[in-house]
């Protein structure tokens, strides 16, 4: 990826991005959009020429936004799956007949 970077261009848009981004930020008034929409489209280009059409297509179809909201979820369900699990666990083995008889007192 650094290679691809390398192009004037896409440096040049890199920086600016960064500069635009930090503007945005801290200071009173950001970057205008003008020459941002450039410089990102300029970045993209040159990101999207050293990327595989697997890594592309990825890229389209299922961004890591997407990703890491289905992976929040499924965690989420899994945890709550584990706790239910848990319980009803907790729940049968309190009335386990060897328990029950392991208690009583042998005559």
């Amino acid at each position: 990826m650094k290679a691809n970077l390398a192009k004037p261009a896409a440096a040049d848009g890199v920086r600016l991005l960064g500069r635009a981004e930090e503007r945005a930020r801290y200071a009173r008034e950001p970057l205008p959009g003008v020459p941002l929409t450039e410089a990102l489209r300029s970045v993209r280009r040159t990101l999207a020429e050293g990327a595989d059409r697997r890594t592309r297509l990825l890229a389209a179809a299922l961004p890591p936004s997407v990703l890491l909201r289905w992976r929040t979820a499924i965690m989420d369900g899994s945890g709550r799956l584990v706790a239910t699990a848990g319980r009803w666990r907790d729940a049968v083995t309190r009335w386990n007949p060897r328990r029950l008889l392991a208690t009583r007192t042998s005559r």
